[in-house]
């Protein structure tokens, strides 16, 4: 378990093939990102004033065939994410993205 995540407030934010990211709440300012496939997943928290203030909760998960999921969630002005050159898919704040090992792991969101 971890402590001061709040179950029961997770939801399902996005389904990209097999993939799925839900979002929960941690305490009083705290963000939860879980992401999940067949063969595993990965979670990250955060502070909602470091989402504000970055733009972007993050977690990393490596998966078979030398690549790795970058999953997690963005502020509400953000229209589209990309990590290095490779687009996100993106619904209800939350994002994830295949990437190739070696490819750039910068991400990058575009908002007006």
């Amino acid at each position: 378990m971890l402590p001061g995540v709040e179950f029961s407030s997770l939801r399902l934010a996005l389904v990209d093939d097999d993939r799925r990211v839900y979002i929960g709440r941690r305490g009083h300012d705290g963000l939860f990102v879980l992401f999940l496939d067949v063969r595993g997943g990965s979670g990250s928290e955060g502070r909602r004033s470091t989402l504000a203030e970055r733009g972007a909760i993050v977690a990393w998960s490596s998966v078979p065939g030398d690549r790795f999921v970058a999953a997690g969630i963005v502020a509400d002005p953000v229209m589209a994410v990309r990590v290095g050159e490779i687009p996100a898919a993106l619904r209800n704040n939350a994002f994830a993205a295949l990437i190739p090992l070696g490819a750039s792991d910068v991400l990058h969101r575009d908002h007006p």
